[in-house]
């Protein structure tokens, strides 16, 4: 009783008036009589960590928590994954923290918000001695929030994923378009969307694709870079089933034949004609009327056709792969007779040209193009002509034993079946490359009215961190305010495409991980390095040529590249080709059969590796093997001196 009249009288104290209460609260205050627990352990646990929204964070302390509340002790600390469950650290907790954590969730679940939840352990049982809100997650500033939000966007898309279940993947999409700007993200998750390029290449065709009204992007951006989601991928993956492969197989070359006899025609002639116009001269509605239907036009046309191709090549692909397989023969190598297409083909031309003609010739072919296509806020190539100059500096001749192979790799032996496979395997590796290199004519021509719009609002750039219904919206009502967006936009992109990229295949458990600090690609671990081999009739060996993962995807010139260097990278810069021609060997984290790249080193049997594991453990000047199993060795101390005094 006398505990109780002490609670009841301290209601009306100055220190609960310091607390800004009502001075007379004698008779409004309530007592809570709680049973003292004599705990073996208490403390105090974080639904989630105030500076990591992917954690969730426990104290420790033996013997009950007034210890902990009054600094008389040291909590141990312990991390775990606030979606996984998993723990983050190295050291074990003296008693099993795994049911306390699944009452936390539960008690978060019954607040709605991150919960600070005091608790004690007592005979092998956990008792909740209070919760409440976590006051301490508001971030300080602009720039804080924006990037708490970030994590939390993502945590929010990857949460129902099992721990080990790979969440985002830099893909062949990450190899074109690494560091998207709003405006072109827009374009790329249009093409992929319900409605979009994919899903009437998929219909015209046949085939099902449900990218669904309301779901989550296939493709999105993590701090600035592009990933692919994974589970939004497996869900809309388009499935070919026996009828249908009987169909493609029996159709053959219908769909190259009606790419080049009815669609390239009229294309041509648009785009010839569209070309020549001075957008400029444009009345404001006019010109955005024209962006507007360009824009779909690309989607729901030009690039339809592209799809359609590329689902017909990767089909096409993993038949000959099987065929050739079942023949006991080896695919990269028949498969490297392929008719060189796009950039390639330019640039295999101007090799032979003198020097001051190569670039005047790679501007007549390829003048449309940029380092990455996709990104609608690059200038092509004849707007700044100057681009070209790196790559016309990097050609060197083509050798003689370094030559696309020709026919005679095709035996005449071949099984039917095989022969068959192969012949259309080939096709539709060339026309892939060479129906994306007409279809970025509508590209740029798209970008060209965009520059006309950003002028005429004096947006000095700002228009590609807009979105495509922001930009079509514009007028003198709206201009001020989208300028702010597409301004806090650029400043929040640059800022994040300041910090070190992520791995390129990232975990719930990973993504937990780096919310916390800054997971780079050496947190991968260790193993075997290796990858598959897309490319490569025989073991390449030469020295390693080690780019970092902001080299690559800003493409910088490889200046101390030698020839015969075996280049290993995070992902092959479109304006690295020429190295890639020069090169021993590739080995790389991005990449697949059909990605621009490996069409072209297989051209010219160049050895090359994708998906590779462990390759941080790869350090430049390392003497590299590359195996025929996609296996990556490194030479012995032994080997490297061996080498280097031959040198």
């Amino acid at each position: 009783e006398d505990a109780i009249c002490n609670v009841a009288a301290s209601f009306s104290s100055k220190r609960i008036a310091d607390y800004g209460s009502n001075e007379n609260m004698s008779d409004e205050g309530n007592i809570l009589v709680q049973k003292m627990i004599d705990a073996d352990y208490a403390g105090v646990l974080f639904t989630r960590a105030p500076e990591s929204p992917g954690m969730m964070m426990v104290e420790v302390v033996e013997g009950t928590a007034d210890v902990l509340v009054s600094g008389m002790a040291v909590p141990e600390m312990f991390r775990f994954g606030r979606y996984s469950h998993q723990s983050m650290d190295e050291n074990s907790p003296p008693i099993d923290l795994g049911p306390l954590i699944s009452m936390a969730k539960e008690v978060e679940g019954l607040f709605s918000a991150p919960q600070d939840i005091e608790w004690t352990y007592l005979g092998g049982q956990f008792l909740i001695v209070q919760s409440r809100d976590i006051t301490t997650l508001k971030p300080g500033s602009k720039a804080e929030h924006r990037h708490v939000n970030e994590w939390q966007r993502l945590l929010n898309e990857a949460k129902k994923a099992r721990p080990e279940e790979i969440v985002f993947k830099q893909d062949e999409m990450s190899e074109v378009l690494p560091r998207p700007t709003p405006l072109s993200l827009d374009m790329m998750q249009t093409l992929w969307a319900n409605g979009g390029s994919v899903d009437h290449a998929a219909r015209a065709l046949g085939l099902a694709y449900d990218a669904g009204e309301n779901a989550p992007s296939r493709l999105t951006t993590i701090f600035g870079r592009l990933y692919t989601n994974m589970q939004q991928a497996t869900k809309t993956a388009i499935v070919i089933n026996r009828a249908c492969s009987i169909r493609l197989k029996k159709n053959g070359s219908r769909i190259a034949d009606e790419y080049y006899q009815k669609f390239l025609p009229r294309f041509d002639n648009e785009m010839n004609l569209l070309e020549s116009a001075n957008f400029d001269k444009l009345p404001t509605g006019d010109l955005l009327e024209l962006t507007k239907n360009q824009w779909q036009g690309f989607v729901t046309g030009t690039h339809v056709e592209v799809e359609m191709i590329n689902i017909a090549a990767s089909f096409h692909m993993t038949n000959a792969t099987t065929e050739i397989e079942k023949a006991g023969l080896d695919p990269a190598a028949l498969l490297a007779t392929t008719p060189e297409a796009g950039p390639a083909k330019a640039m295999a031309e101007a090799g032979l040209l003198p020097k001051a003609e190569i670039r005047p010739h790679l501007l007549a072919e390829m003048g449309h193009r940029a380092a990455f296509d996709y990104e609608l806020a690059e200038p092509r190539y004849r707007e700044k002509p100057e681009l070209l100059d790196n790559i016309c500096a990097a050609l060197n001749p083509p050798q003689p034993d370094r030559e696309p192979a020709s026919e005679q790799g095709i035996q005449d032996n071949l099984p039917k079946p095989c022969a068959d496979a192969l012949r259309l395997a080939r096709l539709y590796q060339s026309l892939k490359e060479d129906a994306k290199h007409q279809s970025l004519r509508q590209f740029a021509l798209i970008r060209q009215l965009l520059m006309a719009i950003d002028r005429r609002f004096n947006l000095s750039g700002l228009s590609f961190f807009l979105t495509f219904e922001e930009v079509i919206s514009l007028n003198e009502e709206t201009c001020a305010e989208l300028r702010k967006i597409a301004k806090t936009r650029r400043k929040t992109r640059r800022r994040f495409l300041k910090e070190a990229p992520l791995a390129s295949s990232l975990d719930l458990v990973q993504l937990e991980k780096a919310s916390s600090k800054s997971t780079t690609r050496e947190d991968i671990g260790e193993g075997e390095i290796g990858g598959s081999r897309v490319s490569g009739s025989k073991v390449s060996i030469g020295r390693a040529y080690v780019v970092s993962a902001k080299d690559a995807e800003q493409g910088k010139p490889l200046k101390a590249f030698r020839d015969g260097d075996i280049l290993v990278c995070t992902m092959v810069h479109p304006a690295w080709l020429p190295y890639v021609l020069r090169s021993g060997g590739v080995v790389c984290e991005v990449g697949g059969w059909l990605s621009h790249i490996a069409i072209v080193a297989r051209e010219h049997d160049v050895a090359m590796i994708v998906g590779t594991r462990c390759m941080t453990n790869i350090t430049s000047d390392d003497l590299l093997t590359l195996e025929l199993d996609g296996k990556v060795e490194i030479a012995e101390a032994k080997e490297l001196a061996t080498a280097n005094a031959a040198e």
